[in-house]
Formats: structure tokens, sequence, C-alpha cells
């Protein structure tokens, strides 16, 4: 390898170096619940002894994150809860159908919870890349769908 090249690995272990340490001391003595302070220890050793991504002995595990706590809803928060959740909606079946030609009704029929279908929409006549991306959105909206269903 030639000084050049030497050069430009360099900045590349650096940085690499750096992103861990900064890591390491976003997370001492443990004041997060879900990084406890062993963990610290633990990745500064990996990263002098071991190598960053190495393969040293011990393998750091991070806690369970903390049990779900119900919160009180608010009246004034019903509707912007409401009007995010219609606009999740509205996305869906905009991108599902310019993707697919169909709407939620066909693709995740549990999500409709018995809404009217919707009326005048169509398949897009779309390149294969524009194709990709309403499809990659589409999936993306019933996703956010399903997480707020959990909700």
């Amino acid at each position: 390898m030639n000084n050049l090249q030497s050069e430009m690995a360099s900045p590349r272990i650096c940085c690499s170096a750096l992103l861990v340490l900064l890591l390491v001391s976003s997370c001492n003595a443990g004041d997060h619940p879900a990084c406890p302070a062993a963990w610290s220890a633990a990745v500064g050793a990996e990263l002098f002894h071991g190598g960053v991504g190495g393969g040293g002995g011990g393998e750091a595990q991070c806690s369970a994150a903390a049990p779900h706590t119900p919160v009180a809803v608010f009246a004034h928060d019903v509707d912007p809860v409401r009007f995010a959740l219609n606009l999740e909606f509205a996305e869906a079946e905009f991108f599902l159908h310019a993707a697919f030609g169909v709407g939620l009704d066909h693709l995740a029929p549990n999500l409709t919870l018995g809404g009217p279908p919707p009326v005048g929409a169509r398949k897009a006549g779309l390149d294969e890349l524009t194709w990709r991306v309403c499809a990659e959105f589409a999936y993306q909206e019933i996703g956010h769908l399903r997480l707020q269903q959990r909700i």
C-alpha cells in the first residue's frame, strides 16, 4: 500500500473510532434504562482490544425497553389524532391505487374497519421507476396504519 492509500484509510478508521467513542460517551453512567453502565465499558474494551467489529470475546447486550405504560388521552387531542389517521388512510389509498389499481380493501382489509370503498380511483400509467417509488410509499403507509392500529 502506498502513502496515498494509507493516508486515505486513516480518516475512515478515525471516523469509525470517533463514532464509537461518541456512542460510549453518550451512554456513560447508565442514565438511559436501555443502555446500562456495563455496556459502555464493554464497547470501550471492544474498541481498544478487539477493534471495531473485530469480534472480541464478550458481546454486549442492551437490556429490553421499558414496558408500555398507557397515557390518558385528553378530549382536545382526539381531533388532531383522528386527522392524522385519516391522512394516513388517504395517503395509503392514493399510493396503492397509483401503483396497483386497488386499495386497502383488497390488500389489507383488516385495516379498513368497515369504511366505504373509494370511488373513482384507478391505476396510473407509470414508468418503472415511478411505479417502484409509489409501491414503496404504499407499503410504507400500510406499515404506518398497522403501527397506529397497535397503539
